[in-house]
């Protein structure tokens, strides 16, 4: 568990009078527990943290609960699962009312340390396949690379904007298309990696007159 967050949470609970308190929302999730994935769908969280009395509580399906508890969580200390046709609502107050983004602004000093590894692999992953592009590549060509250089650093794709010549300036948020990159080409990448996103732009071009 992510201690830093976890005693911002505990102050901001005692502030609004709430002895116990849900976590459902992965960016959340992923923020009190350092980095824990509670998502399959992306964006759609299969687990959900209560905190109450000064413990966590993790609620999630028996399916679930074996590779939640070995891989996305640690100093959790109650597991409570439930048959997959059985899960039950989760409690309120939660975070699906009560917006803990103010929380999560100022990053701890360890998670400062993996938001700056996550820009400096994202930056590598990104760069490796834009350099490897060639004119005649397609946008999707130039897309399926990133997403596999990202995906073998851990890095999930969250959005992924690729534009060649002709869409350049025609767009503002290009998702790929079936098109040549031609002499000049935009690629752009918002990447999650233990709850943390990098999202960075790389243009290059192949004499392009306006580059």
């Amino acid at each position: 568990m992510n201690r830093h967050a976890m005693e911002k949470l505990h102050a901001w609970m005692e502030e609004r009078g709430f002895p116990h308190f849900t976590v459902l929302r992965p960016e959340n999730f992923a923020w009190l527990t350092g980095g824990g994935d509670n998502t399959v769908v992306a964006g759609e969280g299969v687990a959900w943290l209560e905190v109450v009395e000064g413990k966590v509580k993790l609620h999630t399906s028996r399916i679930e609960e074996g590779r939640l508890v070995e891989e996305e969580v640690t100093g959790i200390d109650e597991v409570v699962a439930y048959p997959w046709y059985a899960v039950p609502e989760p409690g309120r107050p939660s975070d699906l009312e009560h917006d803990l983004t103010p929380l999560r602004l100022v990053l701890s000093p360890e998670e400062q340390e993996r938001f700056r590894a996550l820009g400096r692999d994202a930056a590598r992953c990104v760069g490796e396949a834009v350099r490897a592009a060639r004119p005649q590549w397609t946008e999707r060509e130039l897309a399926g690379a990133i997403a596999e250089e990202a995906l073998s650093w851990g890095i999930q794709p969250v959005v992924l904007l690729v534009a060649g010549e002709e869409r350049i300036f025609k767009w503002r948020h290009p998702l790929p298309k079936d098109r040549s990159l031609g002499r000049l080409f935009m690629a752009v990448i918002c990447g999650r990696r233990e709850g943390l996103i990098a999202n960075l732009t790389r243009l290059r071009s192949f004499g392009h007159p306006e580059a």
